[in-house]
């Protein structure tokens, strides 16, 4: 079984990406391996919140990904209702338009209405 990363390693991993990927950025264009610390260490109140900025969004991202794979057979409903309100308001906007002919609306229509009944019948039988 694959061991899951939990949202701090990830926000370490983050941090410490980022703080790489910036020295190297340095070193590739002042060709000078001593200039990235002279550099972080001149320019440290700019660079800290950068970079535990970056690794706390990997932490919030992970998290974010952790609670939606425990949820997501809750959300699936929720899912399939909102996309399909979503469609149906922009068909009734598409509907207002004065190019748009009343066989496309319909059409429109249908589809939404066919994609918000598929959603909703697949999302009773979706297992993870």
């Amino acid at each position: 079984m694959k061991k899951k990363m939990n949202a701090i390693q990830f926000g370490l991993i983050g941090f410490a990406g980022m703080t790489a990927f910036y020295y190297v950025l340095l070193l590739i264009t002042t060709q000078d391996p001593l200039h990235p610390f002279y550099f972080f260490g001149d320019k440290w109140y700019l660079l800290s919140p950068l970079f535990l900025g970056f690794g706390y969004q990997m932490y919030l991202f992970q998290q974010l990904r952790i609670i939606i794979h425990e949820n997501s057979l809750k959300m699936v409903g929720v899912s399939a209702g909102s996309n399909g309100i979503a469609m149906i308001a922009c068909c009734a906007h598409h509907r207002s338009e004065e190019h748009t002919s009343e066989l496309q609306s319909h059409s429109f229509i249908s589809y939404a209405v066919f994609c918000l009944k598929k959603k909703t019948i697949s999302g009773d039988v979706v297992q993870h």
